[in-house]
């Protein structure tokens, strides 16, 4: 997965150095946008055994076909450490090692990188100054995590160390949804939103995984 954050390093730079000055903005018939995260892991109850929340970023272009219409694309990048505390918790009592003590959890990191096309509506007026969005569409994600080292001392004393969870790469399909309000900037030729969005993996499994990112972003 380190080939990943490269990746999302190059299409930044690359999104940053394509932008207009501000002078010409508002010549542009698109905008660029960038967006931190905190994202949530919602399911499977497998996967929140281990992971709570994490940190992302995405990036993208928005273009409007019509005045409360337009398309977004969009690569978005996510980083989940194991939820230490969690696992330490449960791992004694009642989990697989009854009376074990010294538990230290390292290691265990998921990635998630996805690329996206989405559909944006908007209601809003052209004098507005704010307004509410949705927005949906489908994705590809290429996600991964590598296995949970849990070292602890048993119950008989004697040092151990075991592994949990972890998943290869994989590409699956992401179904992509949001809910957000957008505040216009700067005489209308940037914009700062807010949005809490859902997001599911479709793989071959009975509970596809979901998470629920919230996202503060700048379109320029």
């Amino acid at each position: 997965m380190r080939r990943t954050g490269c990746l999302l390093c190059g299409l930044l730079t690359l999104a940053v150095l394509s932008g207009s000055p501000v002078s010409a903005q508002s010549a542009r018939t698109y905008q660029w946008f960038v967006a931190p995260e905190v994202s949530f892991v919602v399911s499977p109850e497998l996967a929140t055994d281990y992971y709570v929340s994490g940190f992302g970023i995405g990036f993208g272009m928005e273009y409007p076909v019509s005045p409360n219409w337009s398309l977004v694309g969009m690569v978005n990048y996510k980083r989940y450490a194991p939820a230490e505390g969690m696992i330490a918790d449960w791992w004694d009592d009642p989990g697989e090692w009854p009376g074990s003590t010294n538990i230290r959890v390292s290691e265990g990191t998921l990635q998630a990188l996805t690329f996206a096309l989405l559909g944006k509506g908007t209601l809003k007026r052209p004098e507005s100054r704010s307004w509410p969005y949705v927005k949906g569409g489908f994705g590809l994600t290429l996600a991964g995590a590598d296995e949970i080292k849990v070292d602890f001392t048993n119950s008989s004393g004697s040092p151990q160390t075991a592994w949990q969870l972890g998943a290869d790469s994989d590409v699956n399909t992401a179904v992509l949804l949001a809910l957000g309000y957008e505040f216009a900037m700067a005489g209308g030729a940037s914009s700062l939103f807010v949005e809490l969005g859902f997001e599911v993996l479709m793989i071959e499994a009975t509970d596809n995984p979901s998470l629920a990112p919230i996202r503060v972003g700048y379109k320029f």
